[in-house]
């Protein structure tokens, strides 16, 4: 059975019982920005805010199936089918791989690779290669608000830092019923990316991520492309890292040897590690629920998502050990399967105190905050 706009309602409003429950907000938090998109570090922000990392922190979010199956799920390895099966309107969940014995890449792109297209024929515009949604069956679940983007980083949770970060790569855009790309007005080609801007594939400030940066910096301006693989010193793959560690100024600094914090971003299938928010796309999709409540009819409007994630297959056979494996950051899936799923700061529920005022400069997909975790641990300490 589909999902039903009165199945996520009422789950939403189960949940707001409790007395100790808030949305979850993000508005006050640090992120690293990747082109268009703002990334936010969750278990960064969590011990950053209230020093621990654990369900009902501020910004734990559960992405267990059953915590997720009314949510808008982009990609799973789930086999339970509340979780697989979307809206009507929408595109049903990619499958994603085992990278413990299954590919050590996954893209919406490259169906020899992964599943094909699932079932997105009767939506206008529906592309093959992508994760696709009528822009109205998007605004029904978003009821008002705005999306955000959840991912888990599933990858090896010992070892070298090699084995444990996530290479990550997505694009988004919206077209016409005659599938023209929506223009962007800030410039560009109203494609939106989540990109390391052919940069080294390091954490910041090596990488290409910009700390607290601004969307309106950058703008896309080949249109829709697959990412530069590239090689470790110059990719459009953003480093999800999985275990980071940094010294009492900021710098990242080895694992292995003395750091003031440790931080593991690599956190499985059940936990979201990052959230992702693209302002631009926001707008465009804002615009469309106004011209929707004026009586425009937006149904043939669709959004698409391009995915890509872990060790791409286009890296030479024989770069493979050095740029997929390699240290520093390596880039193969290699454990569990990843998940990608949409949701909203209401249908993604906390049971945990607001942080109140506290200004959360937590620095995103690779990014520091130090404040709040300094105050609490001023001798600091490696464990």
């Amino acid at each position: 059975m589909r999902k039903s706009i009165s199945r996520c309602t009422a789950a939403v409003a189960a949940v707001l019982v409790s007395s100790a429950a808030s949305a979850l907000d993000l508005s006050t938090a640090g992120f690293v920005t990747y082109g268009d998109t703002q990334s936010y570090a969750l278990a960064l922000l969590n011990e950053q805010a209230v020093g621990s990392n654990k369900s009902g922190d501020p910004f734990y979010v559960n992405s267990t199936p059953g915590a997720i199956q009314n949510l808008v799920v982009v990609a799973t390895g789930s086999s339970g089918t509340g979780v697989t099966t979307n809206f009507v309107g929408m595109d049903n969940a990619y499958a994603t791989p085992s990278g413990k014995n299954g590919s050590p890449f996954f893209s919406t792109n490259t169906s020899s690779i992964n599943t094909p297209n699932p079932n997105g024929a009767s939506i206008v515009g529906n592309l093959s290669t992508t994760w696709d949604s009528s822009v109205s069956a998007m605004l029904s679940f978003l009821s008002g608000q705005s999306p955000i983007f959840f991912f888990n980083n599933n990858q090896i949770n010992s070892g070298a830092a090699s084995l444990q970060s996530l290479a990550a790569y997505a694009q988004a855009w919206i077209t016409t019923p005659d599938g023209t790309t929506i223009y962007n007005p800030n410039g560009g080609t109203g494609v939106f990316d989540f990109t390391n801007r052919d940069s080294p594939y390091d954490v910041v400030p090596n990488g290409g991520g910009v700390p607290n940066g601004s969307v309106s910096a950058y703008s896309n301006v080949g249109g829709v492309k697959p990412p530069i693989a590239g090689d470790n010193t110059a990719t459009d793959y953003v480093l999800s890292g999985g275990q980071l560690c940094v010294d009492s100024v900021g710098n990242f600094v080895p694992c292995s040897g003395s750091f003031f914090l440790k931080v593991n971003n690599n956190l499985g299938a059940n936990q979201a590690a990052y959230a992702l928010v693209v302002p631009e796309l926001n707008a465009e999709l804002a615009a469309l629920a106004a011209l929707a409540s004026g009586g425009t009819d937006v149904s043939g409007y669709t959004l698409h998502l391009d995915i890509w994630l872990g060790c791409d297959p286009s890296i030479p056979a024989a770069d493979v050990a050095t740029i997929c494996n390699g240290q520093p950051y390596g880039r193969s899936l290699n454990n569990g399967f990843e998940q990608i799923f949409i949701g909203t700061g209401n249908t993604v529920i906390q049971t945990a105190p607001e942080p109140g005022t506290l200004l959360l400069l937590g620095l995103g997909l690779a990014g520091i905050g130090f404040v709040a975790y300094r105050r609490k641990h001023a001798n600091g300490r490696n464990d």
